[in-house]
């Protein structure tokens, strides 16, 4: 059955929220487990790497493409009982956000205009607003594609830390479903009014423009504070310390390079950390705007900036 899926030199800019990149050697959507383990078996056979591509948001392909085998996975089962959610890894983080709502379920509300799927925002982590899923999470059920097997682990287990888990450092485990617990509420309408809010602050605050999202991880502020005291007191006087963490935006901004561009890329004018595509900007150009962010931030600040985005085919 993966065999009648299996595609050659598959366009992939359009599966990714940057609509940047290349064509992936072989590519295949697969909607079942026993797609996943005849995909990874021919991967074996045919020694092809095998790079897994969830909701295109958070990544940058490169613009040669993804050699191997890509496999977008669409698992889209959800399912309720009581206030435990079972969740496919291919449903949308906003979906699950809207139907927790419509069921009055509440804990991540703040999730509300995330882009991508739930698989990767469990990779990695994701948050916003004082919220992140390690707080919801119960269980992630993945494939291990070197044991070849099916693998549950409990939160504790999932390792989950800042923007990042053990899926993210062991990637070889393929997240497949994920089992959520949140809380009833009985006020429904705070939760509309906090899901509103959420959905305002995006919209007036992220560029419309194709990006990946954030490209920089924020920054704890004690680890701030022991760099660069000067810094961290500014931040802390302008009230830009937030649930103990400086936005890596705060300091782009701070060096006035909002707006700085290189070809068809851009440095956001709402939003210091994003890189939007301007105007059909090339992965290679996305990439010098990095590394002058990184390389300024270092030169002024001595902050070392880590990517937040997935870098696909380098």
């Amino acid at each position: 059955m993966f065999k009648e899926k299996l595609q050659e030199n598959f366009p992939l800019a359009d599966l990714s929220t940057f609509k940047i990149g290349g064509n992936a050697e072989f590519f295949a959507q697969l909607e079942t487990k026993q797609d996943i383990e005849e995909a990874f078996a021919w991967a074996k056979e045919q020694n092809k790497v095998v790079t897994i591509l969830g909701g295109g948001s958070n990544i940058l392909i490169n613009d040669n493409g993804v050699k191997g085998l890509v496999i977008k996975l669409h698992n889209t089962d959800l399912s309720f009982e009581e206030s435990n959610i079972i969740c496919g890894a291919s449903v949308d983080v906003w979906h699950l956000a809207e139907q927790a709502f419509d069921k009055s379920l509440s804990g991540i509300e703040w999730s509300i205009g995330i882009p991508g799927s739930v698989g990767g925002a469990i990779r990695g982590n994701a948050g916003a607003h004082g919220g992140s899923f390690d707080k919801v999470v119960e269980t992630v059920t993945v494939f291990d594609a070197e044991g070849f097997s099916w693998k549950t682990f409990t939160n504790k287990e999932s390792n989950f830390t800042y923007r990042t888990s053990r899926f993210k450092l062991e990637p070889h485990f393929i997240i497949w479903e994920i089992s959520l617990h949140l809380k009833t509420s009985e006020d429904k309408s705070a939760m509309k009014e906090a899901m509103d809010g959420y959905r305002k602050y995006r919209v007036e605050s992220q560029p419309k423009e194709p990006s990946a999202g954030c490209i920089f991880k924020n920054l704890f502020a004690a680890d701030v504070e022991k760099q660069n005291k000067e810094l961290y007191d500014k931040a802390l006087s302008e009230q830009k310390v937030k649930g103990n963490k400086i936005g890596a935006g705060y300091l782009i901004e701070s060096l006035n390079l909002k707006g700085f561009e290189f070809g068809g890329a851009k440095i956001s004018e709402k939003h210091a950390n994003f890189i939007v595509n301007a105007n059909e900007a090339s992965a290679a150009e996305v990439r010098v705007i990095m590394k002058k962010v990184k390389e300024e931030v270092k030169k002024n600040f001595n902050i070392e900036l880590e990517e937040e985005v997935q870098l696909l085919g380098f």
